[in-house]
């Protein structure tokens, strides 16, 4: 906790107050007693109680003492008291505008951290947000986007959604009435999107594109600097230089067989590696 603002005196005025245990901490500044529903319709009592104006230890380099912040402890017990989970959550509150951000709303913000982290692993497992290889940043976050979009159209499309089965699974999937997984969307989109239908015009035969003109040339894409890793630079009065770090072999005694050594073979016909 800060230190109150005593009498001045000599020497460096002291920065760091009373210390706040997590195991055994003093009395909150704020407690708050809210409660929560569950997906499966279970009530749970929840305990908010915030520390105002907390600091931590920093040093030269990270001076986080110059920071304050709010630190919430979230308890969840049942209808008989009973605590839900093994540990408390503690959820730090940071910046000017600290004081604003009721206890609930952070508490909710936070849990609303586990559907993010799920978006992501889908995104990437069922999506394809992660198969995209390019060199320019601008077509990676135009694939991202699209990743994205594709995410909200299961999320507005859950209600019509439908329990479908692998013809290998036997036994039925249960899906949420209420709240469907994205996954199970996905694989009754097939169906929803059929019916829904498209504005688009059928397709039609245009002919062949002309391509490139007689003469175009496309630029040459700049090549970047090999970066090694194993080489350290040492600069001097002169210039830079490079030194190479020595590799130690083990010396070979009379009667070993050679070392095999790994090489590439690079035949005559193979295109060379395109540069990024």
């Amino acid at each position: 906790m800060p230190a109150a603002i005593n009498e001045p005196r000599r020497g460096r005025p002291q920065i760091y107050g009373e210390e706040l245990l997590l195991q055994d901490p003093s009395e909150p500044d704020l407690e708050e007693i809210t409660t929560m529903v569950s997906r499966k319709g279970r009530e749970y009592r929840v305990l908010l109680q915030r520390w105002n104006d907390v600091i931590m230890q920093g040093s030269k380099d990270e001076p986080t003492h110059e920071h304050p912040f709010d630190l919430l402890r979230v308890t969840v017990t049942d209808n008989k008291g009973k605590a839900v989970y093994r540990r408390p959550l503690w959820v730090m509150i940071a910046g000017a505008k600290r004081r604003e951000v009721r206890s609930k709303d952070a508490q909710i913000a936070y849990r609303r951290r586990y559907d993010i982290e799920h978006f992501f692993r889908f995104g990437k497992q069922r999506l394809g947000m992660v198969g995209s290889q390019t060199c320019e940043t601008r077509h990676e976050e135009n694939w991202h986007w699209i990743g994205i979009l594709a995410y909200n159209m299961l999320y507005y499309a859950r209600s019509l959604a439908k329990s479908t089965r692998y013809p290998w699974e036997k036994k039925k999937i249960s899906v949420l009435s209420s709240i469907e997984r994205p996954s199970q969307v996905q694989r009754d989109y097939n169906r929803i999107i059929q019916e829904i239908g498209t504005p688009a015009p059928f397709p039609k035969p245009r002919g062949k594109s002309p391509g490139r003109q007689l003469g175009h040339k496309v630029g040459a894409r700049p090549e970047c600097p090999v970066i090694r890793k194993s080489v350290e630079k040492e600069e001097n009065t002169q210039g830079s230089k490079i030194k190479k770090r020595k590799r130690s072999v083990p010396r070979r005694k009379k009667g070993d067989q050679p070392l095999m050594r790994m090489r590439r073979i690079w035949s005559k016909n193979r295109p060379a590696p395109m540069r990024c």
